[in-house]
C-alpha cells in the first residue's frame, strides 16, 4: 500500500503541472491596453475589490470598488471596461477615478456587442468571448503610472425579480479575477431588507403562521461561504470575504420570505433534454430573536481519548477546549465526561444537570486526566449507550479520539451494528472529531452515520482547539430532533441526504432531490423523535417548468455532489454483487458529467484516459476502492475521510475547480490539492486532453465532430453571431476546445483551434 500511496502522491505533483493550462477566469471590470494583440491582463493586477450592496425591497444599490496596480515599469494607457448585470443601469455617481468623477459611455444593446467584438479582434483574448450581449460601461482613457496604484469605483442600481418566491442577487467578481496578485483579496457586504408590501415569493404563502408577519427566510449562496447576521426579522447583513483566487465565481446570494419560525429557500434547474428536474432546499429558523423559545434542552455526553497516543499537546487542547465548552451548557441542559484507554472512566454513571457545582467537579475531573495505555473505545460506546436519551431532549454524545481501537471489542462491523442496531428513540447522535493519521477513520465514519451524526478530522501538528469548538457549536443549540421532511406537488424523488441532521440555531439542512412536475410544492419540515408534542413548519414554494434553466445549474451540481457522496458511502461500506458495479456506475457518470472528482475517479482529469471506455473506467474505480479502501488509516485513510466528509456537509458544489485533500510525501500528513485536468464553463464540464485542448465531458467520440473552426478566423466571428450566452462563456475558454454548441438551431459538436 506503501507503493501505491506513493505512486499517488507523485502522479498528483506532475500532473499539476503537466495536465495543461491552468483554467483562465472570464474578465468583468478590466483593462484594456491601448496596444492591440496583447493580453487585456498583461502588466496590471487586482489588489482587491470591495463590493457592498443595499436591497430594498426589490431594488438594489450596489457600489463596486476595485484597485488595481500596474506591475511594470512603464506607464499603462489603456480603457476601462466593466460589464453590466442584467438590467442594471448606472447610478450616482457613476464612475469615479481615485476619488475624482470620471465620465465614461454606457453601451447597451448593439452597441455593447460590436464593442466586444472590436476589443477581441484586437486582442484575441479568448476571455473576452463571455461579454458578448452584455451591456457594457466603458472609460475610454485610463492611465496607470510606473508601479502606481488606482482605484476604481463604480455604482449601478438594479431591479430584482423574484422567480418562483425566490430573490436572487448576482455581484461580478470574475473581472476582478482577471489578473489578481498573490495576496489579493474581496469582500462582499450585502445589506437586506423587506420594505412594505415587498415578498419575493410573489403571493406565494406560508400554511403556517397566516397571521404573523413576513420576514427574511434562509438566505443561501451557492457560490461562497457567508456570514449571516439579523438584527430584526425583516433585516439581514450577508457577509463573504476571503483571497481572491484567478478561478473566482461571481457571487451569487439568494433569499425568500416566511411566516414560519423555520423558513424554507427552493431554487429550482429543469433542462429541456432532462425528464425530471433538480431542487436545492435549504431550510433554517428564521427568527432569531424568538428562536430561543424552540431550543430543546440538550444531554450531552463528551467522550474523551485518554490513550498514550493522546499525550502531550493533543490532550492539553481538549482538556483546554472543554473546560471552556462546560461554561457554554445552558441551566436546563444535562451533561457527563466519560474518559477511556485500557477500560472506561466515568463522572457519573449518567447525565446530571449542568448546576455550578456539576460544572466545578466536571473541571476538576479534566485536570486529572492524564494519557496513559490502549484504547478501549468498545467500552466506552458501551457507556454512552447505557444512558439511554430522555424524549424529548436532545442526546449527543461528541467523541474526541486520535487512534483506532485496541482494547475490547475491535471489529468494526461489530461496533457499528450496537448503535445502528438501536431504534431511533434510543439513539444518542455521535459527533466525532478524529485526530491525525492514525486514527480508523473509516470506522469513525460509519459510527457517526449509524447515529446519525457527523464525523469532522483534525489534521496533526495544529491546535485542535477551533475544530472542537466548531464541532460543539452544531449541536449548542438543538432545534429540531431527528427531523422529517415531507415534499409534495412536485412529485418528489431521490431526495437526498436520506435522513435529515439535526437542527440547531444558527445551523442550516441542505436537501437536495429531483421532481417530476411543476406547480407549487408543499414543504414541510417535522420533529420526528420522541413521544412529545410535535412540532410541524410549512411553507409553499413554486419550482421552474420544464426548460427553465434560467436560474443555473446548482442543484444538479448540488444533488450530484450529494449522491457521489452516498454511492461512496455505500461502496465503502461493502456493497455487493451486481449492485456495487451499478452503484460504482452511477458514482463514474455523475463525476464525468459534472467534473466531481474523488479519490477513485480522479483517472478521468488523465489527459490519457479514455472516455469512451466507460465499463473499464468502472472497473478501475471499483479497483481504486478496493486498493485504497484498505487504507482505513495512515494520511491515505485520513484523506479519504476527511473528503467524504466534506462531501456530505457541503452546503454548495464546486463550480470552477474543486480541491481535496492529499496524503504528503511523507505520509505523517495531508495536504489540500486541486484535481487538475479539469475545469467548468458554462454549466458544462470540460477535460484537458493532449493534443486537442479542453474537450466537452458530453462529448464522447471525436467522430462527432461536424466542424473545424480556427478561432479568430472569419468563420469564428460569424459563429458568434449564433451562440447564447451559455455558449460564449464555454468559447471564453484559452486553447483549442472541442464542444457541444447551438448552432443554426441544432445541436452540433464543433472544434475550436487555437491559431494565435
Amino acid at each position: 500500500m506503501h507503493v501505491l500511496r506513493s505512486a499517488l502522491v507523485v502522479a498528483t505533483t506532475f500532473a499539476l503541472v503537466l495536465a495543461g493550462p491552468a483554467p483562465e477566469v472570464k474578465a468583468g471590470g478590466f483593462l484594456v491596453p491601448a496596444r492591440g494583440g496583447t493580453p487585456v491582463d498583461e502588466g496590471w493586477g487586482v489588489r482587491d475589490i470591495k463590493i457592498r450592496a443595499q436591497v430594498r425591497g426589490s431594488h438594489a444599490f450596489v457600489t463596486v470598488q476595485q484597485v488595481i496596480e500596474n506591475l511594470s515599469p512603464r506607464t499603462i494607457e489603456a480603457e476601462y471596461v466593466m460589464p453590466l448585470p442584467p438590467g442594471g443601469v448606472l447610478g450616482s455617481p457613476g464612475l469615479t477615478l481615485d476619488g475624482t468623477s470620471s465620465k465614461g459611455e454606457l453601451l447597451t444593446g448593439a452597441a455593447a456587442r460590436e464593442a466586444s467584438i472590436q476589443l477581441l479582434r484586437r486582442h484575441r483574448d479568448a476571455r473576452l468571448t463571455e461579454h458578448l450581449g452584455r451591456d457594457l460601461y466603458r472609460l475610454r482613457k485610463l492611465e496607470l503610472g510606473s508601479l502606481a496604484r488606482r482605484t476604481i469605483v463604480l455604482t449601478y442600481e438594479q431591479e430584482i425579480e423574484p422567480v418562483g418566491g425566490v430573490a436572487d442577487l448576482v455581484l461580478g467578481l470574475r473581472g476582478a479575477a482577471l489578473a489578481p496578485l498573490d495576496d489579493a483579496t474581496y469582500r462582499i457586504d450585502v445589506d437586506i431588507e423587506l420594505r412594505a408590501g415587498n415578498d419575493p415569493r410573489a403571493g406565494v404563502d406560508s400554511r403556517v403562521g397566516q397571521g404573523s408577519r413576513l420576514e427574511i427566510g434562509p438566505v443561501h449562496s451557492p457560490t461562497h461561504d457567508l456570514d449571516v447576521r439579523r438584527d430584526h426579522a425583516r433585516h439581514a447583513f450577508v457577509h463573504a470575504s476571503g483571497a481572491l483566487t484567478s478561478v473566482e465565481p461571481d457571487f451569487r446570494v439568494f433569499w425568500t420570505t416566511t411566516r414560519s419560525r423555520i423558513g424554507a429557500t427552493m431554487l429550482t434547474y429543469w433542462p429541456p433534454e432532462e425528464e425530471r428536474g433538480y431542487f436545492l432546499l435549504v431550510a433554517s429558523p428564521s427568527r432569531f430573536e424568538d428562536a430561543r423559545l424552540l431550543e430543546r434542552p440538550k444531554d450531552v455526553t463528551f467522550v474523551v481519548d485518554t490513550s498514550g497516543s493522546m499525550e502531550g499537546d493533543r490532550l492539553e487542547d481538549v482538556r483546554e477546549a472543554l473546560l471552556e465548552i462546560l461554561d457554554d451548557l445552558d441551566a436546563e441542559d444535562r451533561f457527563n465526561v466519560v474518559t477511556f484507554s485500557d477500560g472506561v472512566q466515568a463522572l457519573w454513571p449518567k447525565t446530571r444537570p449542568a448546576t455550578p457545582d456539576n460544572r466545578g467537579a466536571a473541571k476538576a475531573y479534566l485536570e486529572r486526566m492524564e494519557a496513559a495505555g490502549a484504547t478501549d473505545l468498545d467500552a466506552a460506546l458501551a457507556q454512552v449507550l447505557a444512558d439511554a436519551p430522555t424524549p424529548g431532549r436532545s442526546s449527543v454524545a461528541l467523541l474526541v479520539t486520535d487512534g483506532r481501537p485496541t482494547r475490547g471489542e475491535t471489529r468494526a462491523d461489530v461496533l457499528v451494528d450496537r448503535i445502528a442496531g438501536l431504534p431511533s428513540e434510543r439513539r444518542p447522535r455521535l459527533a466525532v472529531l478524529g485526530i491525525g493519521v492514525d486514527v480508523d477513520a473509516a470506522l469513525l465514519d460509519r459510527l457517526a452515520r449509524a447515529s446519525g451524526g457527523t464525523a469532522t478530522y483534525a489534521r496533526p501538528f495544529r491546535s485542535t482547539i477551533p475544530d472542537l469548538r466548531r464541532l460543539y457549536e452544531r449541536v449548542r443549540h438543538p432545534m429540531l430532533t431527528d427531523p422529517e421532511l415531507r415534499i409534495e406537488g412536485i412529485d418528489a424523488s431521490d431526495v437526498l441526504p436520506e435522513r435529515l441532521p439535526d437542527l440547531a440555531r444558527g445551523g442550516t439542512i441542505v436537501v437536495t432531490g429531483r421532481y417530476g412536475r411543476d406547480g407549487r410544492a408543499e414543504i414541510e419540515l417535522a420533529e420526528g423523535r420522541g413521544d412529545y408534542t410535535r412540532r410541524t413548519y410549512g411553507t409553499l414554494l413554486s419550482v421552474a417548468r420544464r426548460g427553465d434553466t434560467s436560474r443555473g445549474d446548482f442543484p444538479a451540481r448540488a444533488w450530484a455532489l450529494k449522491r457521489i457522496a452516498i454511492g461512496l458511502d455505500r461502496l465503502r461500506d461493502g456493497l455487493g454483487g451486481a449492485a456495487r458495479e451499478v452503484e460504482a456506475a452511477m458514482v463514474l457518470s455523475l463525476s464525468e458529467r459534472y467534473g466531481i472528482l474523488t479519490e477513485y475517479t480522479s483517472f478521468l482529469a488523465d489527459e490519457t484516459t479514455d472516455h469512451g471506455a466507460f465499463s473499464t473506467n468502472v472497473r478501475r474505480s471499483l479497483q481504486l476502492l478496493l486498493d485504497l479502501g484498505r487504507e482505513t488509516s495512515g494520511a491515505m485513510g485520513f484523506a479519504q475521510a476527511a473528503n467524504q466528509a466534506e462531501r456530505h456537509e457541503a452546503l454548495r458544489a464546486p463550480l470552477r475547480q474543486q480541491r481535496a485533500w492529499l496524503p504528503e510525501e511523507t505520509g505523517r500528513d495531508v495536504a489540500r490539492a486541486e484535481w487538475p485536468g479539469v475545469q467548468q464553463a458554462g454549466e458544462r464540464t470540460f477535460f484537458w486532453r493532449r493534443g486537442l485542448g479542453w474537450m466537452d465531458s458530453r462529448v464522447e467520440d471525436l467522430g462527432e465532430v461536424e466542424m473545424e473552426i480556427g478561432r479568430w478566423s472569419e468563420s469564428f466571428f460569424k459563429l458568434l453571431e449564433q451562440t447564447s450566452d451559455a455558449d460564449n462563456v464555454r468559447l471564453a475558454q484559452r486553447g483549442s476546445l472541442v464542444l457541444e454548441l447551438s448552432v443554426e438551431g441544432r445541436r452540433r459538436v464543433v472544434r475550436i483551434v487555437d491559431d494565435r
